[in-house]
């Protein structure tokens, strides 16, 4: 008996030694991120053999998970709100940390000669925008819209996605003629050769400020997370980030 509890321990020592070798650095993304993130991760994965499991949703969405427990390692948001109630409450170990501005665009299917022409039935027109309530693109959305004078006009036109990446895929589907969505989004692949787009100016609502903590849950990961940290602050993670319609200043 007790040769086979000898056995056992072993088994239960080498089943939990490889469970913390196959630990995944837990990364909570604003949706907006969904198409940078690629090469980030894939820049960080080859660089630091670390491996990267990325959770993509709206900044609130995800604030609300890391509140009740969610074991996300860091929090990448669209804004700087979320994060600094999450360090307000505890949750994070530092205060958020600007790793990028992000600029909003409009987007249309329709192709110039069509809306020349007038041959779209506007009365039927979607308008696809983030919910502004757990969004920071879509508050920024409807800060340009409420500054338009006909904006009363549209209001019964809008559709509401959780996140960018429910917007992106109304405006991909055809589920949305028109969609505000980050420049990030239209410069990725899915997009090219799709539609017309136009980046907003920036003075027409609020600066999309978007900030990183690293979170307490997992201490055991905290290192890992640093260094995710820092490489998004490093000139690569920039040049990445720039890449993809980021700025590192607000204008």
């Amino acid at each position: 008996m007790k040769r086979v509890v000898i056995v056992l321990l072993l088994v239960m020592s080498s089943i939990a030694c490889s469970n913390q070798s196959t630990t995944k650095l837990t990364i909570a993304a604003a949706a907006n991120m969904q198409f940078v993130i690629v090469p980030l991760e894939k820049e960080f994965e080859d660089a630091t053999g670390t491996e990267v499991e990325i959770i993509l949703g709206s900044s609130g969405q995800l604030t609300s998970q890391i509140i009740a427990g969610a074991p996300y390692d860091l929090f990448l948001s669209a804004d700087s709100k979320y994060p600094q109630k999450l360090f307000e409450e505890g949750l994070a170990n530092h205060a958020p940390q600007i790793y990028a501005y992000g600029r909003l665009v409009v987007w249309t299917s329709f192709d110039s000669a069509q809306i020349i022409a007038n041959e779209k039935d506007w009365g039927n027109t979607k308008i696809a925008v983030a919910n502004p309530k757990t969004a920071p693109y879509g508050r920024a959305s409807m800060d340009f819209m409420n500054s338009q004078p006909p904006s009363q006009f549209f209001k019964d036109k809008f559709v509401y996605g959780e996140s960018i990446s429910q917007v992106n895929q109304f405006l991909l589907s055809g589920a949305a003629d028109i969609g505000f969505t980050s420049k990030s989004s239209v410069l990725s692949g899915p997009f090219k050769g799709r539609g017309l787009w136009n980046e907003i100016p920036t003075t027409d609502y609020e600066p999309i400020i978007q900030s990183m903590v690293i979170l307490n849950e997992r201490p055991e990961m905290q290192s890992a997370a640093q260094v995710f940290f820092d490489f998004i602050l490093s000139p690569k993670g920039q040049e990445i980030l720039n890449n993809f319609g980021y700025s590192s200043t607000v204008n």
